[in-house]
């Protein structure tokens, strides 16, 4: 979705150089007077430039997301073994980079999560959902108050 946006203001930059170029060729020609011409591409060069600033917000905003997609990617990659393995200097650090707000319950160590991984969590619902939908039915026997056997279908996840 982003690529397409992307596209099309992308489209409406090339409209907006060609329409600076076709006013250079009226002034050329003397269809427009110096005024006109003057005040035309005025206007056309802000929005270009509008349209140029938010093509590299779009840009920039995706290297962002992607450099912090890799980041919290790279941490979280054999997080467990580097968790096991490391000295106690290594696993504070992996505990502070895991969040804040460290407790313990019935003798286990709850970690809140950093927000950096919250992108992540609006994606987990419809992700599960999809993966439901992909999941096979469990199909279990019932047998209804006659004594006969009456298949019913259970999604996996319920």
């Amino acid at each position: 979705a982003n690529e397409e946006i992307l596209k099309q203001h992308k489209l409406n930059l090339e409209k907006e150089e060609k329409k600076i170029s076709n006013l250079i060729d009226m002034r050329a020609e003397g269809e427009i007077n110096k005024e006109n011409y003057s005040k035309k591409v005025k206007n056309y060069q802000d929005s270009k430039n509008q349209i140029q600033s938010i093509i590299n917000n779009l840009e920039n905003g995706n290297k962002d997301l992607n450099q912090k997609v890799e980041d919290a990617f790279s941490f979280a990659t054999n997080l467990k073994t580097k968790f096991k393995n490391g000295t106690p200097n290594e696993k504070k650090d992996i505990l502070q980079n895991l969040g804040s707000n460290l407790f313990v319950e019935d003798r286990r160590l709850l970690v809140l999560l950093d927000l950096r991984l919250q992108p992540f969590e609006k994606y987990s619902q419809p992700l599960k959902q999809e993966l439901a939908r992909l999941e096979p039915l469990k199909i279990t026997k019932h047998y209804n108050k006659v004594g006969t056997l009456v298949p019913t279908c259970s999604s996996r996840w319920t």
